[in-house]
């Protein structure tokens, strides 16, 4: 047992952890999350988050920048009440929303990621603006609203909204929401030419629904759309297709995203519902 000094000293998600053993299986949580703020020193905060997560046994693969954190990895499930209350211990997390993807049963080797990679980056998601453009636009406010996955499957087929899939090519090839109009891009960078020739001739006050797979492109998008364009009424789905999926699954409801979700790890791809709407070109599922 540890003594009350060594105990008043350890934080309290590191103490009495539960044995864990690499070469077993067990349960573990994937899980996505982002958020758009101010990092003055990358760097340090990386340095940070490593030290924070590892003794968590936390694999996973996460991006800082100057602009904030964009993180998806792999916890197990009897340390994820610890990860949580380590990440929320962090001021700039606190609130943070972490989207868990299905569970996942298995040793560390069929997980989805080898190690725990915390890389600074120029940006948390590469958007291709030139300097000029990025000091105009903020991702912390006048982003679109985020609306809960209960509202988007209430809302996506059943309005006049224009319904925007804001992934790539190759992932809305694979699935998609039936009333969305892909932008067909083959990059993000892309995104901003399709979004001004689509929406050309569209009220500014027209309702525009937006999605990708976790929800941070939707909030460039977003930021796009209110702040460049002059649209009004923008709103995102919240947490993406990772957390409306989980949210049918759990309500036992038919979904209305059809076919595969494209995912940016070892999986390739999560299988959302049986609907084959083409196969994925670098998985060939």
């Amino acid at each position: 047992l540890q003594n009350s000094a060594e105990t008043s000293t350890t934080p309290i998600w590191l103490q009495n952890l539960p044995d864990f053993t690499e070469s077993e299986a067990m349960d573990w949580n994937i899980v996505s999350f982002y958020k758009f703020f101010n990092v003055p020193d990358a760097e340090g905060f990386s340095k940070m988050l490593l030290c924070l997560w590892r003794p968590l046994k936390v694999f996973g693969r996460v991006y800082v920048a100057s602009e904030g954190i964009n993180a998806q990895v792999a916890v197990p499930v009897i340390f994820f009440e610890r990860f949580e209350r380590a990440t929320q211990s962090v001021e700039k997390l606190r609130g943070i929303f972490l989207n868990k993807d299905a569970e996942k049963k298995t040793d560390t080797k069929g997980l989805p990621f080898k190690n725990l990679h915390v890389r600074v980056r120029n940006q948390i998601v590469a958007d291709g603006f030139d300097d000029e453009r990025r000091a105009r636009l903020s991702f912390e406010r006048n982003v679109g609203e985020p609306i809960s996955p209960s509202e988007w499957h209430n809302v996506v087929d059943g309005s006049d909204a224009i319904v925007l899939d804001c992934r790539n090519n190759y992932e809305s090839n694979v699935g998609r929401f039936e009333t969305a109009e892909a932008l067909d891009t083959s990059y993000f960078r892309e995104s901003w030419e399709k979004l001004r020739k689509k929406l050309k001739n569209k009220p500014k006050s027209s309702e525009i629904l937006t999605y990708c797979t976790g929800g941070i492109r939707c909030v460039k998008v977003g930021a796009f759309l209110e702040q460049e364009m002059g649209f009004t009424n923008v709103k995102s789905l919240e947490g993406g297709i990772v957390n409306y999926s989980r949210f049918v699954r759990e309500a036992k409801l038919e979904s209305k995203f059809k076919g595969t979700n494209y995912v940016f790890d070892e999986r390739m791809s999560e299988p959302i519902t049986e609907d084959v709407i083409s196969s994925c070109p670098q998985c060939e599922k």
